[in-house]
Parts: C-alpha cells; sequence; structure tokens
C-alpha cells in the first residue's frame, strides 16, 4: 500500500514510517519543513515538502495514495489565544477534504485523549469510568478543542463521501518504554488530569498501520489506544475514588487496570497494547535526494504567535506525546553537558525561573542565584503543574544549559 504520512518529521512520524518501510508499504513523508537530517534514503520513501494550510499542496502531496495518517498539527495549546486552533482546524479539514477529492478511502487521524477535556484543561470532570469513546468531550483549551473538531470533520466528510473510512485514534502519552518511571512519578495534581495513561511507541505504531490496512468498517470512528495498565503504584479504583469520587463506577476495575477502555480498538481492527510492547522501531528512512520533491504553493507569511508554537513542535530531539501534545526532550543531563561543565554548574530551582508559576522570567531573578556568574548555568525544570508553562511546555526535561548572559540580555 501506497501510505501517505503526515508530521514525518517529528519523532512518531519517523518511527511509524520506519515501521510502515519495514511491513513492506511505500510511504510518502510531508512535512512543512525540510527532510530531517536524522532520515536515511530508502527506495519506498518520498519525501515532500508542503505546507497543508494549502488545500492546494494537500491535494498535490496525496495524488497517487492508497491511504493517509494524518499526524501533522501543532502538539499543545501555546498561549491559548489563536495559533493551535487555527492551525489544526485548517490542516485537519484540508486532508479530509483533500482525501476525499482525490478518492482516497483510508484515513487514520491522530486525535487525543485531550478531547475529553483533560491535562491543558483548567479542570477536569469525568461522568463514569472506565471511558470510552462514548463519554462526552468538555474540552476548554485550544488544543484539545482543534482534536474534537478534526473527529467532527472527520463526521461530516464521511456522511458526504460515504466510500471513505476515517479512524481517529485518541492518543496517549506516546512512550518509550525506558521512559515509564517518569510516567510512575508524576505528581498526582498533574497525573490524575489525563488518567495515569501512556501508550508504548511499537503499540502506537502498530495501531496506525492497522487502522489504514486491517478491519471492515465504514465511516468515521473514534479510539482510544492506551496501555491496559495506569502509570501508578496506587490502586486505579484509589485514584478515582480520591480525584473523581462522584463518578459512575461502571465496572470494577483490576489493580492496575487502565481508567480507559482501549476494547474497541481490537474489536474493530485487531489492535492490543501486549505486555510485550518494548522497545522502538527503526527511524523512518529520508528519500534520497533525487526523490525529494516541493509542492509548497507560497503559503501566506505565518505570524510570529504561529512561528513560536511551531519552533517548539518540530525540534529534531523532542518528540511529540500522545496524552497531552507533551514534549518531551529525548536528552539527559549527561549527553546535554560535557563533565567539566556539569562540575562546574550552578543550579537554579524551577521555582525561581518561573516566578510563582508564571512563565514570565524577571531576569534579575535568575542573576541574582547564579554564583560568581559562571559560564553555564543548569535550570532544573520539573514540571508544576502549571498548564500554560510557555517556556517549557510543560516538558519533563531533565536540565538544560543556558548562557548566563543569555538569560540576563532577554
Amino acid at each position: 500500500m501506497k501510505i501517505a504520512l503526515t508530521g514525518v518529521n517529528g519523532r512518531v512520524g519517523r518511527k511509524i514510517a520506519g515501521g510502515a518501510l519495514k511491513d513492506g508499504h511505500s510511504v510518502v513523508g510531508i512535512d512543512y519543513a525540510d527532510p530531517n537530517p536524522e532520515h536515511e534514503p530508502h527506495e519506498n520513501f518520498t519525501f515532500i515538502k508542503a505546507d497543508l494550510q494549502d488545500y492546494q499542496a494537500a491535494l498535490n502531496a496525496f495524488k497517487g495514495c492508497e491511504a493517509i495518517i494524518a499526524l501533522a498539527a501543532l502538539p499543545n495549546p501555546g498561549d491559548y489565544l489563536v495559533a493551535t486552533h487555527n492551525t489544526n482546524a485548517v490542516v485537519s479539514w484540508n486532508v479530509l477534504r483533500a482525501a476525499a477529492e482525490l478518492g482516497i478511502t483510508r484515513v487514520a487521524q491522530a486525535s487525543s485523549v485531550n478531547v475529553l477535556g483533560g491535562y491543558y484543561n483548567e479542570k477536569v470532570h469525568f461522568d463514569y469510568f472506565p471511558v470510552d469513546e462514548e463519554h462526552p468531550c468538555r474540552p476548554d483549551e485550544p488544543y484539545g478543542l482543534s482534536k474534537q473538531i478534526m473527529e467532527l470533520q472527520a463526521d461530516a466528510i464521511t456522511r458526504r463521501y460515504k466510500f471513505m473510512r476515517v479512524a481517529s485514534l485518541r492518543l496517549h502519552w506516546f512512550i518509550d518504554p525506558s521512559w515509564i518511571d517518569r510516567v510512575y512519578n508524576m505528581p498526582q495534581e498533574e497525573a490524575h488530569k489525563h488518567l495515569w495513561g501512556y501508550t508504548f511507541e511499537s503499540a502506537g505504531i502498530r495501531a496506525f498501520l492497522l487502522a489504514v490496512t486491517a478491519g471492515d468498517f465504514t465511516g468515521h470512528e473514534r479510539f482510544f489506544v492506551i496501555a491496559p495498565k495506569i502509570g501508578s503504584r496506587i490502586k486505579t479504583s484509589e485514584l478515582i475514588g480520591e480525584f473523581f469520587p462522584n463518578a459512575e463506577i461502571k465496572k470494577e476495575l483490576a489493580h492496575d487496570e487502565a481508567a480507559i477502555n482501549s476494547s474497541k480498538a481490537e474489536r474493530f481492527f485487531g489492535w492490543r497494547h501486549d505486555d510485550d510492547d518494548h522497545g522502538g522501531t527503526e527511524a523512518a528512512p529520508a528519500a534520497a535526494a533525487a526523490k525529494t520533491e516541493e509542492v509548497v504553493a507560497a503559503p501566506a507569511e505565518k505570524t510570529e504567535e504561529v512561528k513560536a508554537v511551531e519552533e517548539q513542535a518540530d525540534k529534531p530531539e523532542e518528540q511529540v506525546n500522545g496524552h497531552a501534545g507533551h514534549v518531551e526532550a529525548e536528552e539527559t543531563v549527561e549527553s546535554a553537558l560535557p563533565e567539566k561543565v556539569e562540575e562546574e554548574a550552578v543550579v537554579v530551582p524551577h521555582e525561581t525561573v518561573h516566578a510563582n508559576g508564571s512563565a514570565a522570567v524577571e531576569p534579575e531573578a535568575v542573576a541574582d542565584n547564579l554564583i560568581d556568574k559562571k559560564d553555564i548555568v543548569v535550570i532544573d525544570v520539573e514540571p508544576i503543574g502549571h498548564s500554560a508553562c510557555a517556556c517549557c511546555e510543560e516538558s519533563i526535561v531533565h536540565a538544560v544549559s543556558v548562557e548566563p548572559e543569555a538569560i540576563a540580555a532577554n
């Protein structure tokens, strides 16, 4: 099968492309940026540079494809204004409408558990447990809303173009198994907002491929693709009782059974998040130079707000995670800093940098904590549970290195 894969430069996109090629498919990787340098050539992979906010560019990019896996989107609320909502809603509609125009019958699109109203919401509310695809959606922020709109767009497109089938995969925290301790160690005031869930990479990759290759359903269907166990040492029932005491319990949950039910994906196209879903899939190859194409039709100039969010979303060393669009840095302290710097580094607590939980940083507040004006400062940025943190996007990052002069200057 010839599969178009949007957002191929991202960490998730590269993994899915690698899995598709390994399974014998041809992949047309599409991204608005130049090919990621981590890609390697493969005879069945073609890269197309296209801004999917331009409908004609989407049409040109998808020509000749039999299925689409749609990942391209801004991965978090950004500044909670308009960039994430407006960009994502336009891109998702252009993908679906282009697929209909070209007669492409199968689309799998990356939705999110945030359609429920989760991590980025000011408050969360769940009516019953375990949560399933019929649960009401109540996002109060632009990222979750853009995913809800994506799903409504799929309802509309399949209502009119009955030959299409669309699977909206509601992703959770998309992680490598080596990161599982980060799930277990997340503070409960944050973890309860996304119901202690996660999805291992290999399971998520398989879900996208099965969604366009297996099963015989028609129309648009929503699917949770989440691990069957929660990432907590506390019993699921106890956590629900503490944080959601008024919710209806439709089914008693085992000790660490997931609070979100993903069984629909197994019924419709045979997906399960198995216990042996460990390790990743080879990273996606990129096209050789001769097979790289560009179909951008001179899109309108992006606003500074869009550029800022896209820069956060498209850094090669970062990963877009399913559960909330988190950006998860792969580098550790050891890989990010040379040994001699670690010994001389000054540690400035996260609370110092984020004054009272605000993303605004007073240069004086930072400068006051720099001992002897060392050349490098290491800032501890453990998550603080403030969902509007614009500078770290609620990342769980071990450390970042910066020049003190750069802090003072900015």
